[in-house]
């Protein structure tokens, strides 16, 4: 439901077993918020009592909704409760647990840590003839790498990736490999590359249904846009990436948007579009707890009047 696109755990299930259907992307949102915690702790249970196939399945096939809600301790907490049972369960569960640990590390600043993973994660794949696997491991290197400032290893690494999804033709993994090497030329500080990157990024995830990783590129887009001076274009970019995030219930995304939003509209001098954008931000900024609320604050007390 959340990478429609992308391969799916191969999950050992009893018959007559009940899994529940969604309609759409945000009905299963709304199911994983309600039971996150209790994927934790049923993950944990199953890695004590030794029932290692179903601990590392319930990892993996939650992780992309802990990654996609930005709930990456807890992404990170699930797989280390899952890394000895996957190692135990051989095949291809080890590198995938790898690739998991690997971009859960990434996105929690345990940069050398995810180093570590993300190449074990490849070797592994490697080993098992696993392409689809290698390319999500080099993926996830080159993350790393982005995360590190080492601009010339993320892009060679994250090619790389590119090269295999396409040789295996994945949709799926081109799309995401082109998003990070978008990201790549962000970091750099080439705008017009690193947009027109984005833009066939965010093109070819709503082509495969990826809407949620569609939102996330077209605001990548729109900072890009905004970095480059290009305010018109970045307002457009801002407010397709929060529609998409508002249609997927994805709340942090949309707050993350609007604070672009707010941003590009100042600098058109659109004030009073660009404070309620703020404000809106905020609301869920300090409804999550999340750190960027100070920022988004200060933007507001600064305002005139």
């Amino acid at each position: 439901m959340f990478a429609p696109e992308r391969r799916r755990v191969p999950l050992s299930m009893r018959t007559g077993v009940a899994f529940p259907g969604f309609p759409d992307t945000r009905a299963a949102f709304a199911w994983c918020d309600r039971e996150a915690d209790n994927l934790i702790r049923a993950t944990g249970q199953a890695a004590r009592l030794g029932m290692d196939d179903l601990a590392w399945q319930l990892a993996a096939a939650s992780g992309e909704y802990y990654y996609l809600r930005n709930r990456c301790p807890d992404l990170l907490q699930i797989h280390r409760l899952a890394a000895a049972s996957s190692r135990n369960a051989g095949g291809v569960a080890d590198g995938w647990i790898l690739n998991n640990l690997g971009l859960a590390c990434q996105e929690v600043g345990l940069l050398e840590e995810a180093l570590e993973h993300c190449a074990a994660a490849a070797s592994a794949n490697r080993r098992e003839g696993d392409r689809f696997g290698e390319g999500i491991a080099l993926n996830n290197l080159g993350l790393t790498y982005l995360e590190l400032h080492r601009w010339e290893d993320a892009e060679t690494t994250v090619g790389e990736a590119l090269r295999v999804f396409r040789e295996i033709g994945s949709e799926w993994g081109i799309a995401h490999a082109l998003r990070n090497l978008g990201r790549v030329e962000l970091g750099r500080g080439r705008w017009s590359e690193a947009t027109e990157i984005l833009e066939k990024a965010a093109d070819l995830h709503l082509a495969i249904g990826n809407r949620a990783v569609q939102g996330w590129a077209l605001y990548e887009s729109g900072l890009g846009q905004a970095s480059a001076g290009a305010w018109d274009a970045a307002v457009g970019r801002f407010e397709q990436s929060l529609a998409v995030h508002e249609e997927a219930g994805d709340r942090l995304a949309a707050a993350m948007t609007l604070d672009g939003l707010g941003g590009a509209l100042q600098a058109l001098g659109r004030h009073d579009e660009a404070l309620h954008r703020w404000e809106q931000a905020l609301v869920v900024f300090d409804a999550l707890g999340h750190p960027r609320a100070a920022e988004v604050r200060s933007k507001l007390i600064r305002q005139p009047g």
